[in-house]
């Protein structure tokens, strides 16, 4: 009986490691995510850029009054880093003309920007 009590506490031990591990993979992905989304975001009044949220278990709503590129990021970090296993985590823009910024109406951007940020982010994630 000794054996196997070790040897389950082993396993708890190693289950503990691998969803530490995976949920550290999860948030330096979502945090590559939204430095490259905020950084992709055409800026004219700096009010696209802003209002890149997160959220955990629920999509944000709001829309956000303008702030710097630095101010987003660290916001949705600090949601970010509050995630836990099994959570789910959004991440969402809410200004109502983003849609004609993806379709590719700004010079500063081109088309279809945020799948393009967001492959690049898990891309580079990888290495």
């Amino acid at each position: 009986m000794k054996n196997l009590s070790g040897f389950k506490r082993g396993l708890k031990n190693g289950q503990k490691q691998f969803e530490d591990a995976a949920l550290k993979r999860q948030k330096d992905i979502a945090k590559a995510i939204v430095i490259h989304l905020v950084n992709a975001t055409p800026v004219d009044t700096r009010k696209a850029q802003s209002n890149w949220q997160t959220g955990i278990g629920s999509t944000p709503t709001s829309v956000i009054d303008p702030t710097s590129a630095s101010e987003t990021i660290a916001r949705c970090f600090a949601v970010i880093d509050a995630l836990q296993l099994g959570e789910v985590l959004y991440i969402v823009n809410n200004v109502d003309y983003l849609k004609w910024l993806i379709m590719g109406s700004s010079v500063q951007a081109p088309q279809d920007f945020v799948n393009k940020a967001v492959q690049r982010a898990v891309r580079e994630s990888r290495t």
